[in-house]
C-alpha cells in the first residue's frame, strides 16, 4: 500500500500521476479499481510534488533532507524522461522548493513553475535548467496551479490565502461553453472540512460537498471531461481531524464517493 501520497495531477492521455514520498516513486493510475503502476525504474528519495503538461513532459520536486520521512533525499527539481529522473536544480541555501505546476498558456506560456516557500518566490524552470524568479515577496507560497481556460496562475500562501495572477487577461483559447461558466478555481480546506469553488477574483467561495463531508481532504484534481473532482486525505495519527487514508470522487451532484480505500499506513 501507499503511506506517503503527497500530490496528484492529471496525466496526458487520461488518468493521474501521484507521488509517494515513502515508497519513493511517481505512480500512474488510469481507472478506479485498476492497479497503479510506478513511473520510474529508480526514483530519487521522497518525491513530493509532480506536474505534467499536455505534451507529456513530467517534472517533480523531492522533499527536504533530514525530515524523518524524507528517506535522506535532497530538496530538488527533477525532469522525468521515460523511466529515468534527471536533476534540474537543487534548492540553494535560503530556499525550499515546494509545489510545481505546468502553465496553460497565456502570459505564463507553457513552462513549468515551482514555489519556493522559504524564499517567498515563484520560479520559472528554463530549458537550460536555470530558474528565473517571476514573483517575489510572497508569504510562504506552497501549492501552485494554472487555470486551463485563462492561463492565470494561483498560489496558496501561508495556508490561508489564494493569490491570483493574471485573472484579467483575455482567455487564450475559445472554449466550447461561455468562458464565464468555466473560469474559477477549486481548493480544499482540511480545517473547515470541504472543497470550495471560487468563480472569479473577488467572488466568495462556495462549498462543493453538500452532505457527509469526509474530514481532512487535502490535495485535489479536476477532470474537465466529466466534471469530476478527485480528492485525497493524507491521514497521519490524529491529523487531519479524524480523516482516513482514501481517495474520493466528487461529481456534479456534490456527493463524495470513496473510490480508493486507503489502508495506506
Amino acid at each position: 500500500g501507499h503511506s506517503g501520497i503527497s500530490d496528484l495531477t492529471p496525466a496526458p492521455g487520461g488518468g493521474y500521476y501521484f507521488t509517494d514520498f515513502e515508497n519513493d516513486n511517481i505512480w500512474r493510475i488510469t481507472t478506479p479499481g485498476v492497479a497503479e503502476t510506478p513511473l520510474l525504474k529508480e526514483s530519487p528519495a521522497a518525491p513530493w510534488s509532480v506536474a505534467a503538461n499536455d505534451a507529456g513532459t513530467v517534472y517533480m520536486v523531492t522533499w527536504i533532507p533530514g525530515e524523518w520521512w524524507s528517506n535522506g533525499g535532497v530538496n530538488a527539481i527533477y525532469r522525468i524522461a521515460g523511466e529515468a529522473a534527471s536533476l534540474v536544480a537543487q534548492a540553494p541555501e535560503g530556499s525550499r522548493f515546494y509545489g510545481i505546476a505546468a502553465a496553460k498558456g497565456g502570459v505564463f506560456g507553457n513552462s513549468f513553475y515551482v514555489t519556493d516557500d522559504t524564499g517567498g518566490r515563484v520560479l520559472r524552470v528554463e530549458a537550460d535548467n536555470t530558474l528565473t524568479p517571476v514573483v517575489t515577496g510572497l508569504p510562504n507560497p506552497s501549492a501552485i496551479e494554472f487555470d486551463p481556460v485563462t492561463g492565470s496562475m494561483v498560489v496558496v500562501c501561508d495556508g490561508q490565502y489564494i493569490i491570483w495572477f493574471g485573472s484579467n487577461l483575455t482567455a487564450f483559447q475559445t472554449p466550447s461553453e461561455p468562458a464565464e461558466s468555466l473560469r474559477g478555481l477549486y481548493f480544499s480546506d482540511f480545517e473547515n472540512d470541504n472543497l470550495w469553488y471560487v468563480p472569479g477574483e473577488g467572488s466568495s467561495e462556495v462549498p462543493i460537498v453538500e452532505t457527509n463531508v469526509p474530514p481532512g481532504l487535502c490535495s485535489i484534481a479536476y477532470n474537465d471531461l466529466n466534471d469530476t473532482i478527485y480528492a485525497y486525505n493524507r491521514a497521519s495519527g490524529g491529523w487531519p481531524f479524524g480523516g482516513e487514508d482514501a481517495v474520493y470522487e466528487i461529481g456534479p451532484n456534490g456527493i463524495a464517493k470513496k473510490v480508493v480505500d486507503g489502508s495506506f499506513a
